[in-house]
């Protein structure tokens, strides 16, 4: 937790700042006179910087360096004085320096030398240590050219003696009578002991200033939106100030409570009013043994979520993201905020724990309705397949509030009327199991009677399920029907876990009491494949090196591109029936240095030569399904003749794929 926070800053050789003296403004980057032309005693210098005015100094340093100033002032000003014990030196010439806050006068140094005392024309320092404690931060805006009109500004005043070029006539014309008159006299007087050197004006070469600045927060003492110093947490999309937890501590960075977080950002919203919000899921993506994890929905108000749980939310059809459906949100007015873009009205969909419990998000649209099949007696094969997306245009009746509709998927639900084949098969299957499951086969075929957008369904008993110590046990795996349905995985179809729990739930009331069921789906098991392959003259390898890529994927999951092909659990894959293929294209020569990889552990793994048949990889579950990766591992062969070292050892195997430290 956060006690206290102690910030110090320190600034060496700040040379951009604003001055002026009484007569002008002056360029702090060119030479410049900072007592004017004729420096008398009380010519000032103003100097001001945002960074000096808004800030509460520990200490303050300006660096000097004059332009043509002689090294010794008593040798400049010898003669000026009658009293040779009161001649002029470099120590003689000081300035007042003080802080001008709203229009109060802080005095910092009564009397600052303006030169060093050993060499007047060398660089000097004045460094001032004593800061008033009481001078606070000042955060008013400055930008006036003239610095006497800011807040807060420091000045420099000359003390006396000045420099004395308003008694320089009247000594120099003495000096010239005294001398006239021990000439005429007769005596030999010293000229030297009559001169009188012309004043020297202050000009400043380069000055520079140096600082620290420092402040101290207790936080038990602070008030947010009140200090005048105040701490922020930086966030990933913006920021806001630090927020004290329910036992009124601070934390150091900002707390982060949620597993996961969803951002939804609308333009346009003017609330309060109500939000219809279309979320499109991939259905099958949630974990299904995992319990589904709670949703909170919120809003951002003045850089706070507030949760929208208290009658904010008026109908929820996607049961806690599980299933894609519209959320209907009235809208509550939102204060400005830093967080986050502050020209959007921001929900957030949050999970405190276990993520993978929801489905994933394919798309978000706002102005969603859902519609209905309202015709009494459709076509009998109108339901037999979803409604393609985009068939749905434009309303039966003119609506001039509507610009247009947008249909963007396939419709769900909906069952055909019974025709007569189905209803021998349903009756034929009725008098089989007769509503009752005790075989595989009943549990099979009630289910996919049951649930149309199963497209297969397959009972794992005890002893095939690796549960030989549940003898009551099976696990069935269903496989979602996918033709012709509009936003799904095709490679990996999976069914939701809200239809896995309506799987459980029907199966309940047709089980004996002493069978444990489990649904879920099915496993699958990437396969990559890396091979050697030539291809014929005049085929450009790198196009036809993607296209076979694709042809592949194409053999070895067809249901992922043609409707209605089958999709098998388990089985294997030999790689004389993949070399076959590959070979029979029009575009490749051979093939050489075929192997199969399985993924295990999100990892590939080799698949050893097999001694007793031919070389093949295996489903390593009864419930997996072998499916190909995206990208395969294809080798070019340049050379017309395969030579197999080229294809083996450091230069040839990969990190992650076949290159194993043992």
């Amino acid at each position: 937790m956060l006690v206290r926070v102690h910030i110090k800053v320190e600034v060496e050789g700040l040379t951009d700042f604003q001055i002026q003296n009484d007569d002008t403004v002056l360029d702090s980057k060119k030479l410049f006179e900072p007592f004017g032309a004729n420096p008398s005693v009380g010519s000032r210098l103003y100097l001001g910087h945002p960074e000096l005015v808004h800030k509460k100094l520990d200490w303050l340093k300006f660096s000097i360096e004059w332009m043509g100033a002689p090294p010794k002032m008593d040798d400049q000003y010898k003669n000026y004085t009658e009293d040779s014990t009161k001649t002029l030196n470099n120590t003689s010439f000081t300035t007042r320096i003080s802080l001008l806050d709203k229009r109060l006068d802080i005095e910092l140094v009564p009397s600052a030398p303006l030169f060093e005392s050993a060499n007047a024309g060398a660089s000097h320092t004045i460094s001032i240590s004593a800061i008033p404690a009481d001078i606070e931060r000042d955060l008013e805006p400055v930008g006036d050219t003239d610095v006497r009109a800011w807040r807060r500004y420091l000045q420099w005043e000359l003390n006396a003696p000045n420099f004395q070029h308003s008694v320089y006539p009247t000594v120099a014309a003495a000096k010239s009578i005294e001398l006239a008159t021990a000439i005429a006299k007769g005596d030999k007087p010293d000229a030297a002991s009559y001169q009188v050197k012309p004043p020297y004006t202050p000009k400043i070469k380069s000055l520079s200033l140096s600082y620290a600045s420092s402040v101290e927060i207790i936080m038990k003492d602070y008030k947010t939106g009140s200090a005048v110093d105040r701490i922020f947490h930086q966030h990933p999309f913006g920021y806001a100030e630090v927020q004290p937890d329910p036992n009124t501590k601070h934390r150091f960075l900002p707390p982060y409570d949620h597993e996961g977080e969803l951002y939804i950002g609308l333009s346009e919203v003017q609330p309060p009013q109500n939000l219809n919000l279309l979320l499109q899921l991939a259905e099958g993506s949630a974990n299904p043994d995992l319990e589904p994890a709670p949703v909170e929905w919120s809003y951002l108000s003045g850089n706070c979520w507030l949760s929208l749980h208290h009658g904010n939310i008026l109908a929820d059809t996607t049961r806690g993201l599980l299933n894609s459906g519209i959320i209907e949100f009235q809208l509550p007015p939102a204060q400005p905020n830093t967080l986050l873009p502050a020209e959007l009205y921001w929900l957030r969909a949050a999970i405190p724990q276990r993520v993978d419990s929801v489905c994933n998000t394919i798309a978000i649209h706002t102005q969603a309705v859902a519609a209905t099949l309202a015709t009494q007696h459709p076509a009998p094969d109108h339901l037999l397949r979803p409604l393609q997306p985009g068939t749905i245009k434009q309303p039966v009746e003119s609506l001039p509030a509507i610009e247009r509709i947008e249909q963007p998927y396939t419709s769900y639900g909906g069952k055909p009327a019974e025709q007569d084949s189905a209803f021998y098969t349903r009756v034929s299957e009725r008098l089989r199991h007769k509503h009752r499951a005790v075989t595989l086969w009943d549990y099979e075929h009630l289910l996919l009677e049951q649930f149309p957008q199963l497209y297969k369904v397959k009972c794992l008993p005890a002893a095939l399920s690796n549960q030989s110590d549940e003898p009551g046990r099976m696990d069935i795996i269903v496989l979602p029907d996918i033709r012709e349905r509009s936003p799904f995985t095709p490679f990996e179809p999976k069914a939701s876990a809200s239809l896995l729990a309506k799987i459980e739930d029907f199966l309940a009331d047709y089980t004996p009491p002493f069978a444990t069921i489990k649904v879920k789906n099915a496993h699958y098991q990437v396969i990559k494949l890396r091979f050697g392959v030539r291809f014929l003259p005049g085929h450009d390898p790198d196009f036809y090196k993607q296209q076979l890529n694709e042809e592949l994927n194409h053999f070895l999951a067809p249901w992922a591109y043609e409707e209605g092909a089958d999709i098998v659990i388990g089985g294997k894959l030999y790689a004389n029936v993949i070399i076959d293929f590959i070979e029979r294209r029009p575009y490749v020569d051979y093939v050489a240095t075929f192997r199969f990889f399985t993924s295990k552990d999100d990892r590939f793994k080799l698949v050893p030569s097999s001694q007793d048949g031919g070389y093949c990889v295996e489903a390593t579950c009864p419930d997996s399904v072998l499916v190909p990766a995206r990208q395969h591992e294809i080798d070019l062969i340049t050379e017309s003749h395969f030579v197999e070292e080229m294809f083996s050892g450091i230069n040839y195997m990969k990190i992650e794929l076949d290159f194993v430290v043992g």
